[in-house]
């Protein structure tokens, strides 16, 4: 059975508290904010056991808000967490998304687990939807698409039934065009409490988990329309209930040149409206984790096959906000002083490497690495988490 042995997690445990800042895990500052996104895969009843439950502790008590994906229908796993966590932090959960109703599939849920201390829940909470007129129009606007498409999953089924092979189903080939998300996004508006002076900040936070599917395309239509529907949103910002928004998430975003991300997606951004970035009252888009980080000089990945960065936290910050971290920053981060910005993965997957082979996950034999990541996906996942710091500042102070 995969998984991690006994004595494997007593040199993981040991490792982590005498180097804890070795592998990424984000540092508590007296001044800071963490903010925080896991994809902890499918947490529930049997996915976590005594052995590597202060492993996902460990993590969350660090954070101020943490955003959870993969949380299972029966809240069993994210209610362990939450009360592993004890009475200082509170949990908000969304109902059942990726599956119809008495239809079978996979049921997940989105989390927010977030410290009251430090953050305030505020009264909107939603999901995204899209009007089913909209819906119809991309059917009738693409019609012909979609029917290649149906002619297509029939003339295939027909023969793999002739074969005597499985028929397939819709999910198992890639659609032609968005309809709608597959996990609907959950959202929440929170407020960062003033600490020394500083004025509290509102935003809305959306937790999202896209489509991974078969075909990039169709992940991309999927995150894209996400982000459509983000820019819009802060476009028309005299509308939203906060200004601000923070999306955090497992976007499943996958380019075939991995410097060219964040290129990509602002020219998406000039795309959708050329005068959102540019204007006086413009909103400004930070995606840190598709930049290089200055100490790392590489972009971080946030699989544990270490190859994609599939997990974000990204800003979308009204012009006049002083209190959230803009993209200049990025240029920087890590460099700041003790409450200074910074981003990061832990990175529990070299953690694991180093404690249980003494040596480094790149360095491992193919033998050896697919042993570590079968028993890293069975007792702790197949994303790492991340994590932004930063301090809030005081009303009057700027950003350089």
């Amino acid at each position: 059975m995969a998984g991690f042995s006994e004595s494997q997690w007593e040199k993981i445990n040991k490792n982590l508290r005498h180097n804890p800042n070795r592998y990424g895990m984000p540092i508590r500052r007296r001044g800071s904010v963490i903010i925080g996104s896991f994809n902890v895969l499918k947490l529930g009843k049997g996915a976590n056991s005594a052995k590597n439950w202060g492993f996902l502790k460990h993590f969350a008590s660090r954070c101020d808000l943490l955003a959870v994906q993969e949380v299972m229908d029966e809240l069993s796993g994210i209610r362990r967490l939450h009360k592993s966590l004890g009475r200082s932090f509170k949990l908000i959960v969304s109902d059942t998304t990726g599956a119809f109703p008495c239809a079978r599939g996979l049921r997940e849920r989105l989390a927010f687990i977030y410290r009251p201390s430090r953050i305030e829940l505020k009264e909107l909470v939603s999901d995204i939807t899209y009007d089913r007129s909209v819906v119809t129009a991309s059917l009738r606007e693409n019609i012909g698409l979609w029917k290649d498409f149906f002619d297509g999953i029939d003339r295939e089924n027909e023969l793999r039934q002739q074969q005597g092979k499985r028929i397939k189903s819709l999910s198992d080939f890639s659609h032609p065009a968005f309809l709608t998300f597959i996990r609907t996004p959950y959202c929440a508006s929170f407020s960062i409490r003033g600490k020394n002076g500083a004025d509290p900040v509102s935003f809305l936070g959306v937790n999202a988990h896209m489509l991974y599917g078969n075909s990039k395309d169709e992940r991309n239509r999927e995150f894209f329309a996400l982000l459509d529907w983000i820019i819009h949103r802060a476009k028309s910002s005299e509308r939203l209930y906060y200004k601000n928004m923070i999306l955090m998430g497992d976007l499943n975003m996958e380019f075939d040149n991995a410097e060219n991300k964040y290129s990509d997606i602002m020219q998406r951004l000039h795309q959708l409206d050329s005068s959102l970035l540019t204007g006086q009252s413009a909103a400004r888009a930070n995606f840190p984790f598709l930049d290089v980080h200055p100490s790392e000089r590489a972009l971080f990945n946030t699989n544990a096959r270490k190859n994609q960065t599939f997990d974000h936290i990204a800003f979308f910050i009204d012009r006049k906000e002083k209190g959230l971290p803009i993209v200049d920053l990025n240029k920087v981060a890590g460099q700041g002083g003790a409450d200074g910005y910074d981003y990061g993965v832990f990175d529990f997957v070299e953690l694991c490497s180093e404690s249980v082979y003494e040596t480094s996950f790149n360095l491992l034999t193919p033998s050896k690495r697919k042993a570590l990541l079968r028993n890293v996906k069975a007792d702790i996942s197949d994303h790492m988490p991340i994590s932004v710091s930063y301090t809030h500042l005081r009303a009057h102070e700027t950003r350089h």
